[in-house]
């Protein structure tokens, strides 16, 4: 009698697990899902885009757009809404075009432009709402993203990368758990960073010979004077955008030479003598490292250029030490070029 009564005991217990298994075996379903792009997390990449410093017209589209098509699909019998919302970096840029937002690079805005079915909008915030209801079956609904590039101010940064870390957002609302927020795709954008255009050093600068005029040992009368100042000039061709030009000179025999007097020719034979540079400012230039790194010591700005540019410069004599004895004068300096 007892063991059937503990059998029967085994029995009951079997029956109630088999109910527990039956209860969790079906999948939990999402009550909607995005189709035909990489999800949660998908990236917007414009790659090395044309060059927006090629031309200093404001408003100008830059490159080709960039556009994204995906679905969302939602099962049947489920409360949701669906949303689509522009982050964009969460901030518009202040007076530029409805649409327009930051890229990350000064200078270069994004315009978007989402397209749901009928409906088109190019505005700086906006969620659309597609309320799917109850409906008898999967309802799907396609959205478009267009993405263009657009230049915002003559002259754009570079050397930053295009970054926008959140660009837009499509999200559902399911009243079946209380209304919660469900993202189901997050947009990225990112891009290659713009590089400078530089100028072009006209054939003729490439190699400059400044030939100083002959002049008196008595007009080189005391340490510091100077004399037979010669202008010369370097020749550059830039592009149609304004090209910020900075230069530093080395002294091609002295390299390490931080002076304003260049290092003579081992075959000069003039005695306690030296050349000095002059900027068109008419300030002895500063010689320093063959480098065309922003910042390099003794770099200066020798102008912002479009098309053809000029940097002016002079050379003269400068007694070094007395007295100074006559012969011959030769020094040679490098100028570096760095484009900003």
């Amino acid at each position: 009698m007892n063991c059937k009564l503990f059998f029967r005991c085994k029995i009951w217990l079997r029956v109630a697990l088999a109910g527990v298994c039956l209860g969790v075996a079906g999948p939990v379903l999402a009550a909607c899902v995005v189709q035909g792009v990489s999800a949660p997390v998908s990236v917007v990449n414009f790659g090395n885009f044309p060059n927006p410093n090629r031309t200093s017209v404001t408003g100008e589209i830059i490159g080709a757009p960039v556009v994204l098509n995906f679905s969302v699909t939602c099962r049947r019998a489920s409360p949701a809404q669906l949303q689509t919302l522009l982050h964009f970096g969460s901030v518009a840029v202040p007076g530029r075009r409805e649409g327009s937002f930051a890229s990350g690079i000064d200078g270069l805005d994004v315009d978007v432009t989402l397209n749901v079915g009928p409906v088109q909008t190019n505005s700086q915030v906006r969620a659309l709402d597609f309320p799917l209801g109850y409906q008898a079956d999967d309802a799907s609904v396609n959205i478009s993203y267009t993405f263009q590039l657009v230049k915002s101010l003559p002259k754009a940064a570079t050397g930053v990368a295009l970054s926008v870390p959140q660009l837009a957002e499509v999200s559902y609302t399911d009243d079946s758990t209380g209304g919660a927020k469900v993202s189901l795709l997050s947009l990225r954008a990112q891009g290659n960073p713009i590089q400078a255009i530089g100028c072009t050093v006209s054939p003729a600068s490439n190699r400059v010979s400044v030939r100083l005029p002959t002049v008196s040992t008595l007009a080189l009368s005391g340490s510091g004077v100077t004399a037979g100042r010669t202008s010369f000039a370097l020749l550059l061709q830039c592009g149609d955008a304004r090209t910020d030009v900075f230069i530093a000179l080395t002294d091609a025999n002295q390299p390490g030479n931080t002076t304003s007097v260049l290092t003579l020719d081992a075959g000069s034979t003039a005695k306690n003598i030296g050349v000095n540079i002059l900027r068109a400012d008419g300030v002895p230039v500063i010689f320093g490292p063959e480098s065309y790194a922003l910042g390099t010591a003794n770099q200066w700005f020798a102008g912002s250029m479009t098309g053809a540019g000029v940097i002016d410069l002079s050379a003269q004599y400068v007694a070094t030490g007395q007295p100074v004895i006559p012969g011959t004068v030769g020094a040679s300096a490098l100028f570096t070029l760095s484009y900003q």
